[in-house]
């Protein structure tokens, strides 16, 4: 039996991260909207947020690396830049890990919040995150960071910009 043990990433875990990105991308095929172009980053993009102590990988202690939480520091909060979970491990708690792992980053740096952007229309997007406390900002309330994230993916459909408070 494996078990899920929720860490720090270490460089040698880089090298996995494509491939838990790519498998989580999967699930949207599930809602009918498959991510049929979608290429995730090398490896080495994560390179800074290891760096930084803001990347977590989920480990199977029987499987290696089965997902992933990179975080950024901006405008005085964590801005939560990915989580994955590789689809056969999908819906059995790992990503509510995750999360909390970069929860608990941010109280210990005494940060005053988190933020992200994600799909409205997903289950395991917005409607997730609400149920970790995070409340969906109007777009003209928009802390500078997450406008310009907003602005990069103004081509993507149903998205919204989120943010729980420490």
């Amino acid at each position: 039996m494996s078990r899920i043990v929720v860490r720090g990433a270490r460089p040698a875990d880089l090298p996995s991260l494509p491939a838990i990105e790519t498998s989580a991308v999967e699930a949207y095929a599930g809602y009918g909207q498959p991510l049929e172009d979608y290429e995730a980053p090398p490896d080495d993009y994560w390179a800074p947020h290891l760096r930084a102590g803001l990347l977590w990988v989920a480990e199977d202690t029987a499987a290696g690396p089965v997902g992933f939480a990179a975080a950024e520091r901006q405008d005085g909060g964590l801005y939560v830049a990915e989580v994955d979970v590789v689809i056969t491990h999908q819906r059995r708690g790992i990503g509510r890990r995750l999360m909390n792992a970069v929860i608990d980053q941010a109280r210990r740096e005494r940060l005053g919040n988190l933020t992200l952007t994600t799909r409205h229309d997903i289950p395991w997007n917005a409607p997730f995150y609400r149920s970790l406390g995070f409340v969906v900002l109007s777009e003209d309330s928009l802390p500078p960071h997450l406008s310009a994230t907003r602005a990069r993916e103004s081509r993507l459909p149903n998205r919204c910009a989120m943010r729980l408070l420490i």
